[in-house]
């Protein structure tokens, strides 16, 4: 269970934090340490960035224990989770080669021809209201078509909401267009079900929304401290770079609902 291992690895990391903590606070009190302005600016900035860490920490407990309590749509409890399929595991940009539709003014009906802006504003406007059907109706038959995946290394069989979170989350440049390709993939699991008499309901969204943000953010602390040898003690990204990426995965979460999420930098 993913909610389990969460719990596990932020238990590692409170205590890692802890003892980061600690070992900091062993450097400030010895003067020795700080034999110009320049050390004591990045023992300062380290002093900072643990407690920003901390705070981090705190904050993604509270997620964690909200994945574990969030309760599902009562249409969505007595129903089965879709079968097993072989997932990708990887699916960015660069491990797909797309494919064109080359018809589709063809595929547009007539009253929408003169409409020179149906493609931009279809896929990139994600506050216009979208309750027309014809306007969906085209949006949908604007999904790109995958003509190749590379690289299937990490393939294996698991839910394929985690594949469709991955494109959701890695190639879709918005939410209005990750749920344009949600619900086409929920049609086809729900006509799928009704023709083999199945209750395989997708669900929604937004859950695994949130289960993909803890688990960016869970995989950026790890990223911050060396646990026992199995993270990076000197991650890759600048110390603002990495803090810049779990400020806007919170953002992300409060924008989902979570209101208790406090942002570490405020």
């Amino acid at each position: 269970d993913m909610v389990d291992l969460y719990k596990y690895t932020a238990s590692d990391l409170i205590s890692a934090s802890s003892k980061e903590q600690e070992q900091q606070r062993g450097y400030q009190n010895d003067p020795k340490q700080f034999n110009n302005d320049d050390s004591k600016n990045c023992h300062d900035e380290a002093i900072h960035y643990q407690e920003y860490l901390k705070q981090s920490i705190d904050a993604i407990v509270k997620c964690i224990d909200a994945l574990e309590h969030d309760e599902l749509p009562k249409q969505e409890i007595n129903c089965m989770p879709p079968p097993p399929v072989l997932c990708h595991m990887d699916l960015q940009p660069q491990n797909l080669i797309f494919r064109r539709r080359q018809q589709l003014e063809d595929e547009i009906p007539p009253q929408h021809h003169d409409d020179h802006d149906i493609i931009t504003t279809t896929k990139m406007d994600t506050n216009a209201s979208r309750n027309d059907e014809t306007t969906n109706a085209i949006a949908t038959k604007m999904n790109p078509e995958i003509s190749s995946v590379l690289d299937w290394e990490e393939a294996q069989y698991a839910d394929p909401r985690f594949e469709l979170l991955l494109l959701c989350r890695k190639v879709c440049a918005n939410r209005y267009e990750a749920n344009l390709i949600w619900s086409d993939y929920t049609a086809a699991v729900q006509h799928w079900s009704n023709s083999n008499s199945s209750n395989i309901v997708l669900g929604g969204i937004e859950p695994w929304l949130k289960l993909e943000g803890v688990h960016a953010i869970m995989t950026y602390l790890v990223q911050s401290m060396n646990m026992a040898g199995g993270g990076r003690g000197n991650p890759w990204e600048k110390r603002r770079d990495l803090m810049g990426k779990i400020d806007r995965e919170f953002c992300r979460l409060e924008s989902l609902g979570w209101r208790f999420v406090k942002k570490s930098n405020e």
